[in-house]
């Protein structure tokens, strides 16, 4: 085997879960929509450099493969198992996708109006408002290149509008590569007995019920060179079981009617879990509707404490160092309480320092603009002491508006961590979003708990749980 093969038989290892299977998810907590493309299109690219496929021909440069019914058979029809699809098909190769839903994107179109970007939180990086990856081709807003990729848009989008717009892509990449793609809705595998490896680099892929293959032909009982897991963490976080989705996290819609049918004077708002659900909760409850797009704004901040202080951009930088050796620290495995207590102190530093005299005014005035004309205060409860593996804007934003409101300058929307749900009704919440406790380690798709899941084809609807 040549250099390149070599290597890329060694990447394989970092999505394998058996025998020419591989998982999109494996070994990670969470996975993007932005890098679920490219971890997809990496896996294709990597199984063809290793020798997966078998070239047509001596000359061709397509991969498809005579001895089975399809090249590649992808599980879900998610962000993640669509590009992979894409990639495959793109690559000449016979490619099915099999979902349980009846249709693509299922997830996302279960959003009502929370926004999506795919960089806001890549923040304090210049390019967290750019919605797409700025150095790398496949993902520039005008790319030269024709890959076949989902392409996100120039502005954050409510889930289900972003999914209308992900399949209006998919459509023409259909009719594109009709002689190679094809996509099964309504198809779950219920048993970990439907994908067989039958040796000599095939899986055997049993169907609930008999599809059309590619070809005319029909069979419940299909042959694969590999099989790729693309289903995800099932459905995110909920609240409880009975909660509607207009206060998951998902969406928020009801939030705005509540708050108008609240009485005039100050309310008050529960919000259980600091980890990123929860601060999202508390930034949605304290800002005006439109600047739910977090980019809008941090970005305010950054012109009125620029205009009158060229400091703004340090203080960024600094937060940006931490907030990169604190993921590094805890990919490393180092003790999680340290390691967030001195990020905090980093973010403590910028918010002191963004309070003196030359760039208070400046804050505050950005303060009137963003929260909503009414008082409310919002507690946020969470047990730890630390902020956690949260999101550095989320982490930023709700620690200036706690600081804001122990230091007293603030008189409508103001913000309090506290170690216990207060005592009490509340009239917005108590809204849980406590999700898995973040000192418990890293919880991804390696776990045998959840590759026994992965096993049946079905991912279990709020797999994070909630922590009582």
């Amino acid at each position: 085997m040549d250099k390149n093969k070599s290597h890329a038989g060694l990447a394989l290892l970092a999505y394998k879960i058996g025998p020419n299977q591989f998982e999109l998810n494996r070994s990670l907590t969470y996975i993007s929509m932005r890098d679920q493309v490219l971890r997809a299109r990496t896996l294709i690219h990597t199984a063809i450099d290793a020798g997966l496929f078998e070239k047509q021909a001596e000359n061709s440069s397509s991969f498809a493969d005579g001895d089975v019914d399809y090249d590649v058979v992808v599980l879900g029809a998610g962000v993640g198992g669509i590009s992979a699809a894409l990639a495959s098909a793109e690559a000449g190769m016979r490619t099915l996708v099999l979902d349980a839903q009846g249709q693509c994107f299922s997830l996302l179109r279960k959003g009502t109006d929370r926004l999506l970007s795919t960089t806001v939180y890549d923040w304090p990086a210049i390019h967290f408002s750019s919605h797409c990856f700025p150095d790398i081709p496949d993902l520039k807003p005008n790319p030269a290149t024709h890959a076949a990729i989902l392409r996100f848009p120039s502005a954050p989008k409510a889930a289900s509008a972003l999914a209308d717009e992900l399949q209006a892509q998919l459509d023409k990449y259909k009719l594109k590569y009709s002689s190679v793609f094809q996509i099964e809705n309504g198809i779950k595998l219920t048993s970990h007995q439907s994908v067989l490896y039958g040796g000599a680099r095939v899986l055997t892929v049993i169907l609930p019920r008999e599809i059309n293959v590619l070809g005319g032909s029909k069979s419940s009982i299909i042959r694969a060179r590999i099989v790729i897991f693309a289903i995800g963490f099932g459905s995110e976080k909920v609240l409880a079981s009975s909660s509607d989705i207009g206060k998951t996290f998902w969406g928020y819609a009801s939030l705005e009617k509540e708050l108008d049918a609240l009485r005039p004077e100050r309310a008050t708002a529960v919000v259980q879990g600091a980890g990123d659900g929860g601060l999202q909760e508390c930034l949605r409850i304290a800002f005006k509707p439109e600047y739910h797009d977090l980019a809008k704004a941090i970005s305010l901040l950054e012109r009125e404490v620029s205009d009158v202080s060229p400091e703004w951009y340090q203080l960024m930088l600094k937060i940006l160092c931490a907030e990169d050796n604190a993921a590094r620290a805890y990919m490393w495995g180092y003790d999680i309480p340290t390691v967030y207590k001195g990020l905090d102190e980093v973010h403590d530093s910028v918010i002191v320092r963004l309070l003196e005299p030359e760039t208070k005014g400046a804050v505050l005035e950005w303060y009137r603009q963003v929260v909503r004309e009414r008082e409310i205060h919002i507690f946020v409860v969470d047990k730890h002491a630390h902020s956690g593996r949260v999101y550095a804007l989320n982490r930023f934003l709700v620690k200036l508006l706690l600081t804001l409101t122990k230091r007293n300058l603030v008189t409508r929307v103001s913000v309090e961590l506290t170690g216990g749900a207060p005592t009490g009704p509340a009239d917005i919440g108590p809204i849980d979003r406590s999700g898995i406790d973040q000192d418990d380690g890293p919880q991804g798709t390696a776990s045998k708990e959840d590759l026994l899941r992965h096993a049946v084809f079905g991912a279990i609807p709020n797999q994070y749980g909630v922590v009582r």
